[in-house]
């Protein structure tokens, strides 16, 4: 507001007050992981939300960096991404969205390996500020086992005291119950 007020030489004249408006054009882009892990060979995904803040009425191209220990596309595939090609990549707003998102879905495999991750961290661009938090890392947590069999001792004696014990160990994913097939060869008959 701008106000005329009283001084030597003049008068006040009407109006003596004059307003203008500066209007906030700045957005401001956040991300955020949900849930911050899921199954490799899981029903659900990981879901990476992009949300703007201020000006929403535009579409809006926002840049990220792709990174993590999982690979793409051997680990996971995308979508909702305007642009994907690590380590770099954009997602885009529709006018009036004032969220975009990126679902990534774990490839399922067979091979015992470590949980791995996909971290997204926002770039600067045009048309918007990186806000805070400007980065989210999901984890793809590893669901398949080894299981391997060892005898101890190596042998007993027919009518000993000591017997074979077969112990099946697994390496790998052991957060939920598994069973074991397998078959019983070799010379020695089963007695009932």
């Amino acid at each position: 507001d701008l106000t005329v007020t009283s001084g030597v030489g003049y008068t006040v004249g009407a109006p003596s007050l004059a307003s203008g408006t500066i209007t906030n054009d700045d957005t401001a882009v956040t991300l955020a992981v949900s849930p911050l892990a899921v199954s490799e060979d899981g029903a659900t995904n990981l879901v990476y939300t992009f949300t703007r803040t201020g000006v929403t009425t535009n579409s809006l191209t926002v840049n990220f960096t792709i990174s993590g220990s999982a690979a793409f596309p051997a680990d996971y595939s995308q979508s909702g991404a305007t642009l994907y090609a690590p380590p770099a990549g954009t997602v885009t707003f529709t006018a009036g969205s004032p969220t975009a998102q990126i679902t990534i879905d774990p490839v399922a495999d067979a091979f015992v390996e470590g949980d791995e991750t996909v971290t997204f961290t926002l770039d600067p661009g045009t048309g918007y500020n990186v806000g805070t938090p400007s980065s989210a890392t999901g984890t793809i947590s590893n669901d398949d086992a080894d299981v391997n069999v060892a005898v101890s001792p190596a042998s007993v004696t027919e009518d000993g005291a000591t017997n074979l014990t077969y112990t099946f160990t697994r390496t790998g994913f052991i957060g939920a119950p598994l069973v074991v097939n397998f078959t019983i060869g070799g010379t020695a008959d089963f007695a009932e």
